[in-house]
């Protein structure tokens, strides 16, 4: 019996499986141009159940260029609104890092990650705004997601103990923090968010940024001022809701009482004394039980939060570009930091707390922030003595020469003793 009509059926069934996917994406002009080579090597996902927004924290053509050369991204939009797709949405991209969301780690295998070049403190132009918006909708669309399914990064990023915090916390990445706030969401056509960290209240992770959470779960909207024209023409602000009960995750935190009003008071039958100096609102509830009064952030008054401080880089790989600069430049806070490795073109390196912030570094020289030398591999050390299962991650390095490759894309058998291996603090 011939296999030909059965192996046409196949071909005819993915063909047109391609072609709901590309209407499925609506009138958006996504772009190719820096596909990534490493497209074809990722596993198709077995479920996505979040969409995940991050901010480059770099120009477009360093981020563009680093993204599409490890796949870390499902698509990137510049400034002008343009969408590049990086990996197949359908695809495993490598965008979330050391990440878990209502206890399940790796966020990566049931996410799609979308950056957007600008910095999570500063406002992204209404170009990017307006395509976000299109893409956003049309990727809800092809999983079925509700708009409380759609995160960033400081959401679902989260830091390993070390000596300052002896439990894993949720802190440190303020990478795409912008889109969790009210104001940014509705003009992104998102109606609602998340009411709190699922993780952090199920104890598996401890709150060491409350900045931050202001800013995740909070009222506060530091992006309000930035967008205020175009707020004026959105829908109502966006409600945090009970999503994660219905979804069967942690409950939903149920709303502190509002206190029972006072009954008007009688008429005084003497003169009335002097007006007391007044009191603390509802006296009556013991003060270790009323809500935190942090200087800057004032009850019943719009929420301003503080600019998030300067050392607010997202770890990783970093290139000085053309005219060089310094460590300053690009790791910022972290500059002076020893979990910041600086890597010469000639193969020199050190860590930030050598070398001064300001210091004039040649083009091409990397910056890894946020790691630390792990070891060299010897006779009797290997790479699996030396950082275990993260041998083979993507965000583990080998450096031996001049030359630095990714765990993921490192041959074993060409390791040659005498590699140094940074790992991820």
């Amino acid at each position: 019996m011939s296999t030909g009509r059965p192996c046409r059926a196949i071909f005819a069934v993915l063909a047109a499986a391609a072609v709901l996917a590309a209407d499925a994406l609506g009138a958006l002009k996504i772009s190719p141009k820096y596909k990534s080579p490493r497209n074809g090597e990722r596993d198709v996902r077995k479920k996505t159940s979040l969409i995940v927004l991050h901010t480059t924290e770099a120009p477009a053509r360093s981020s563009l260029n680093k993204l599409s050369e490890r796949g870390e991204a499902h698509f990137c939009v510049v400034e002008d609104g343009t969408v590049y797709s990086i990996i197949d949405h359908n695809r495993v991209a490598f965008h979330a890092g050391r990440s878990m969301w209502c206890g399940r780690r790796a966020v990566d295998a049931f996410s799609v990650g979308i950056e957007v070049v600008g910095s999570h403190d500063r406002p992204v132009t209404m170009a990017q705004i307006a395509a976000l918006r299109e893409l956003v909708a049309s990727l809800k669309r092809i999983y079925r997601l509700p708009d409380v399914n759609v995160v960033t990064h400081s959401h679902v990023a989260y830091a390993a103990p070390n000596k300052w915090h002896k439990k894993a916390s949720r802190g440190r990445k303020r990478c795409g923090m912008l889109f969790a706030t009210p104001t940014v969401r509705r003009l992104l056509g998102l109606k609602t968010r998340p009411a709190f960290d699922p993780d952090v209240k199920a104890r598996r992770l401890v709150n060491a940024d409350p900045g931050l959470s202001r800013v995740l779960y909070g009222p506060s909207d530091f992006m309000r001022s930035s967008y205020a024209a175009a707020a004026k023409a959105a829908p109502a602000r966006p409600a945090a809701n009970n999503f994660w009960r219905r979804a069967g995750g942690a409950p939903a935190a149920k709303p502190a009482p509002k206190p029972a009003a006072k009954p008007a008071a009688k008429p005084a039958a003497k003169p009335a004394a002097p007006a007391a100096p007044a009191k603390p609102a509802n006296p009556a509830v013991p003060a270790s039980a009323r809500p935190a009064q942090t200087p800057g952030f004032v009850r019943g008054r719009r929420v301003h939060v503080p600019p998030p401080a300067a050392d607010a880089v997202p770890e990783g790989l970093y290139t000085i570009g053309k005219g060089g600069g310094s460590l300053a430049s690009v790791a910022r806070g972290m500059a002076s930091s020893p979990y910041t490795v600086w890597i010469l073109p000639d193969g020199a390196w050190g860590t930030g707390d050598r070398l001064r912030a300001d210091a004039p570094l040649p083009e091409g020289t990397r910056v890894l922030v946020g790691y630390v030398a792990a070891g060299q591999v010897g006779p009797k050390r290997s790479a699996v003595n030396i950082c275990g299962a993260k041998w083979r991650s993507p965000e583990t390095w080998y450096f031996h020469g001049t030359t630095l490759v990714s765990g993921d894309r490192i041959d074993d058998k060409s390791i040659r003793r005498g590699t140094m291996i940074f790992v991820r603090k």
